[in-house]
């Protein structure tokens, strides 16, 4: 679907996909996981959630269930890894305490769960995605590698490709998941604008040109059984509904903010 396919091909670094239940969130970034490990020979991969159990029962059981076995050398079940023959290495992580991935180092990365885990945590993982793993240099016309010097005079790297990448998969919640990484978006693409709140405020001078965010509403998924939004829903408080089924970041707390 659109809403999937979309943030794979988007090039900004960091990635946010917030919307309702049942839109597939966590498929799509299955999907974009396996394909970026299998391209990315000695590589690392973080996958991570406030709790292990959070972890478990969704995108690592999801994950194990569809990665093809072929591409797999050996699983670390009590270090909660497990190594391609590619040398990719593909780590699960809880975000109880950000030191445990302190020393990582890293070529993509996914936040489950994000508007619940801390901001500490996808500070440590901006600093940790550092693995050249995931990029190209450029090279001139003998083959040679391209370099270019700073206002030091040191060389630096001059980089023909890199698909590094944080993605954010999560609920509309209010917090930093909001004011730093929606609000900061170069781009916020809205899917069924009519029934979300494409007025959210942002100060120009705090865009980042390495965020995009993508905002999903549940009848985005054209797969999903007739009237589920409206059995769900009903009963439910409109402050609810909003969030939980229009992702709607205007009511994330229950409380509807003026614009």
């Amino acid at each position: 679907m659109a809403h999937q396919s979309m943030p794979m091909t988007d090039l900004a670094r960091y990635i946010l996909i917030a919307g309702g239940y049942g839109t597939g969130k966590t498929r799509g970034d299955i999907e974009d996981r396996i394909k970026s490990a299998l391209i990315t020979p000695n590589g690392r991969t973080l996958l991570g959630a406030p709790t292990m159990p959070q972890l478990n029962s969704t995108l690592k059981n999801d994950l194990e269930e569809i990665f093809p076995l072929d591409f797999v050398r050996k699983q670390y079940i009590q270090q909660n890894t497990f190594d391609l023959v590619n040398g990719h290495e593909v780590l699960y992580r809880s975000f109880d305490d950000p030191v445990k991935f302190k020393s990582l180092n890293l070529s993509h990365a996914t936040i489950l769960e994000a508007s619940d885990s801390p901001y500490s945590a996808f500070e440590q993982l901006k600093t940790r995605l550092r693995n050249r793993a995931a990029t190209l240099q450029k090279r001139d016309k003998n083959g040679d590698p391209v370099f270019e010097f700073d206002k030091e005079g040191v060389p630096r790297p001059v980089l023909e490709a890199d698909w590094r990448k944080i993605t954010l998969e999560t609920n509309p919640g209010p917090g930093w998941i909001k004011d730093e990484v929606l609000l900061k978006s170069n781009k916020i693409h809205f899917f069924y604008p009519e029934e979300t709140f494409t007025d959210y405020y942002q100060i120009r001078s705090e865009v980042d040109l390495n965020i995009s965010s993508y905002i999903v509403p549940t009848k985005a998924n054209i797969y999903l059984p007739p009237n589920y939004e409206e059995e769900q829903s009903a009963g439910k408080p409109e402050w609810w509904v909003q969030r939980y089924f229009k992702g709607s970041f205007s009511y994330a707390t229950g409380l509807v903010y003026p614009t």
